[in-house]
């Protein structure tokens, strides 16, 4: 995929990051001074000072800010302030923390780190029922880099926890989408049970972020994961629902389409991939070779494949 269609599948629009930065920090420090103004809290400078810092400084050094300046500063600022305003600057500091945390991860090349994945989850749990927080479009966009690398370490349990806490917020980003509607599509693909087999949670979050995928900005991803899960529940064969199916390929955009092909040719060999090959590869290998044996004009490059590498 040329670099010009990647920007296009990851986001229309990416903020820099440090206007990223800019933008978490601001909308915190106005949240603070808005309920300074109500509640007459004189110390709340200490709070957004805190804040401030705790977005500004390195990514790495997160903990050791929240440990160092948050204990000291914070908890005085809070001194006299009601329990319900402390949770929330709590959580709006929390929150920076999630921030930061989400860009440490994203950068890093190196595997996943335990504590970093630990770190993520629990500051998710903490401001996963903070509507106000997790309503915003920057709390969206910090979500999905968790869940790419997620995804790319194939924890599972993790990504279906932060699916039953954030399914709203999930569904309401295109980017998130495409990434579960690949995860869970893998999980039921992938699997060695027919569907009525498998648990119920997963079949129906696959159904799920397949619908949603073609309706936010993904509809080769609709069609791909359709069609392989009809493959797999006809016993490997071709339906006259696969036949409707394969007819809406040619209607794909140049960089959807393009974007099929890719995927179901990787399909139909976990090398492609995958690292490590294993069981869920080769299952959706065997799916995925039996689409291409029913029609192999789906992996043919078109007319606009041929003229990009030209």
């Amino acid at each position: 995929m040329s670099p010009e269609e990647q920007e296009r599948k990851e986001h229309a629009v990416r903020m820099s990051e440090s206007d990223f930065v800019e933008y978490v920090t601001s909308k915190a420090v106005e949240k603070i001074e808005e309920r300074n103004r109500q509640r007459s809290l004189s110390r709340t400078r200490y709070i957004t000072i805190a804040i401030s810092a705790l977005a500004l400084i390195g990514v790495g050094s997160i903990a050791a800010i929240f440990n160092a300046v948050v204990s000291i500063n914070v908890e005085s600022a809070l001194e006299g302030a009601t329990s319900e305003l402390k949770e929330d600057l709590q959580r709006e500091i929390a929150y920076q923390q999630f921030f930061s945390v989400a860009m440490s991860i994203a950068e890093e090349e190196r595997k996943l780190a335990r504590s970093d994945r630990d770190a993520a989850m629990d500051l998710l749990r903490g401001i996963a029922d903070a509507e106000q927080i997790v309503q915003r479009s920057a709390f969206a966009m910090s979500l999905e880099r968790i869940l790419k690398k997620f995804f790319a370490a194939h924890l599972t349990n993790e990504i279906d926890e932060v699916e039953s806490m954030l399914e709203d917020c999930i569904c309401s980003h295109p980017a998130s989408i495409a990434i579960l509607c690949n995860h869970y599509g893998q999980e039921v693909i992938g699997s060695r049970y027919p569907l009525e087999r498998q648990p119920e949670m997963n079949v129906a979050r696959f159904r799920r972020y397949v619908e949603a995928a073609g309706r936010n900005q993904y509809p080769e991803l609709e069609l791909l994961y359709n069609l392989l899960r009809e493959f797999k529940e006809n016993g490997l064969a071709p339906s006259k629902l696969t036949d409707d199916l394969v007819q809406s390929v040619p209607h794909l955009n140049t960089v959807d389409g393009r974007n099929f092909r890719r995927i179901l040719r990787d399909y139909c060999d976990p090398k492609e991939w995958m690292r490590q090959p294993n069981e869920q590869g080769e299952c959706i290998a065997t799916v995925a070779r039996a689409v291409v044996a029913a029609y192999p004009f789906l992996i043919e490059p078109s007319e606009s494949d041929l003229d990009s590498e030209e």
